[in-house]
């Protein structure tokens, strides 16, 4: 850091010293106490002051100070803007994919249970088809067993009748 030479500290050096100490202070947000406690380390021993460019400087410095503070109080308060907005972006986005993973969900329990159903149609009409199937091979069964029957019947009639006929032509 850079000291005047002269007896009395010119107005550059002594708003350079200030500006560092109002720099510190606004990064530990202690506006006030900060640079009285600060400024008698930072000036040598033995430096007079001229109070009018003391004053001077204090003021411009303080108004430095003041719009540095005022600009980092509105910069926070963006920044908490637009993590608010991003906040309420990411929750609207989170619960679009919420709804859609629903509708998925749904869509697939419908489907699941057409599915289901059109199986158990299908089941159904495979059964009754089978058994009708069953039936008609039961009835052609049963068709065959009473032509065999009757086949049987006509041939131990005709067999009987051959043989009365063959007694009496001796």
């Amino acid at each position: 850091m850079k000291v005047c030479t002269t007896s009395y500290l010119c107005l550059c050096c002594l708003s350079v010293i200030l500006k560092q100490v109002f720099q510190s202070a606004v990064r530990v947000q202690k506006p006030n106490s900060l640079p009285v406690l600060l400024l008698p380390c930072l000036i040598p021993i033995g430096t007079q002051f001229d109070e009018e460019i003391v004053q001077a400087t204090k003021k411009e410095v303080f108004q430095e100070f003041t719009y540095l503070f005022l600009f980092k109080k509105k910069e926070r308060q963006i920044k908490s803007k637009e993590r608010q907005k991003n906040q309420k972006r990411d929750k609207k986005q989170k619960d679009k994919e919420k709804e859609k993973e629903q509708k998925d969900l749904t869509i697939k329990q419908i489907k699941k249970t057409q599915n289901k159903q059109t199986n158990k149609q299908k089941s159904i009409h495979i059964h009754k088809k089978k058994s009708q199937q069953l039936k008609i091979r039961q009835k052609t069964n049963k068709d065959k067993q009473n032509k065999s029957k009757s086949h049987l019947k006509n041939n131990v009639i005709q067999s009987c009748l051959l043989y009365a006929l063959s007694l009496f032509q001796f």
